[in-house]
């Protein structure tokens, strides 16, 4: 799925585990489509529509095809990756997927997490500012969004976060750097997210929202807000790359 509508810069999202280019998009589309950029959104391995199955380090190779097709048709590219899909960017990168700029949302060093933080996960998502999503879509569109097949892999979801090593990727990141994390997220807690920011060079900006959780992350006004502001400075109205041959 891809938006352009003549922008010179573009946005490549990697979505979370169990999820799909669509799942819960529809904000952060019209946030950076509204700031001047052309998205890319794709399905990650054992997800969606793509055939292949999980794996490592196959999985980054989803990041690093889909950047190389960018540069071809856009003057600057960044990366976006929600949880599973920012430990995946933040991979490639490290290993050396040419990017101009770089999010990661509440990408987890490890995956520790109990069906009572589910429960959490759950009840955050009775958040005020998420009552107007009815206005996008009906309450069947939602349940019916949660009804994921289950992920094509031949390594577990918590082996793969684990073999991508979040921390160790960050910090070997020269890119631009923007990180989002939640302060009510059950499953990447505060703690795992202090432990990231501690592993981060020095370029990168570091934001814990109050009252946001991991399912809520992209449907949240501030991190949308924050997302846009700099996405825009950084790929937008800085200096342009020189233009393609």
């Amino acid at each position: 799925m891809s938006f352009r509508g003549g922008a010179a810069s573009v946005i490549c999202v990697l979505h979370g585990s169990g999820c799909d280019k669509t799942s819960y998009a529809w904000r952060l589309v019209d946030t950076l489509v509204a700031r001047g950029l052309a998205l890319l959104l794709i399905d990650m391995d054992g997800h969606g529509e793509n055939p292949r199955a999980q794996s490592f380090p196959a999985i980054t190779e989803d990041a690093d095809l889909a950047v190389a097709w960018l540069r071809e048709h856009y003057q600057r590219v960044g990366l976006l990756g929600v949880s599973l899909g920012g430990c995946v960017a933040a991979r490639a990168v490290a290993d050396g997927v040419a990017v101009d700029a770089l999010v990661v949302l509440e990408a987890p060093p490890q995956l520790r997490y109990t069906q009572a933080d589910v429960y959490r996960e759950a009840i955050a998502l009775a958040r005020p500012y998420l009552l107007d999503i009815f206005n996008d879509c009906t309450a069947q569109a939602l349940i019916r969004a949660w009804e994921y097949p289950p992920i094509r892999a031949v390594i577990s979801t918590w082996d793969l976060i684990a073999a991508l090593d979040v921390c160790g990727s960050l910090a070997q990141i020269d890119t631009p750097l923007l990180l989002i994390y939640g302060a009510s997220d059950a499953i990447v807690k505060p703690a795992q997210a202090a432990q990231v920011w501690a592993a981060l060079p020095a370029q990168a900006a570091f934001h814990l929202l109050p009252g946001a959780s991991h399912l809520t992350m992209i449907l949240t006004p501030q991190a949308l807000q924050i997302m846009g502001q700099w996405l825009e400075r950084t790929l937008i109205t800085t200096r342009p790359r020189q233009p393609i041959d």
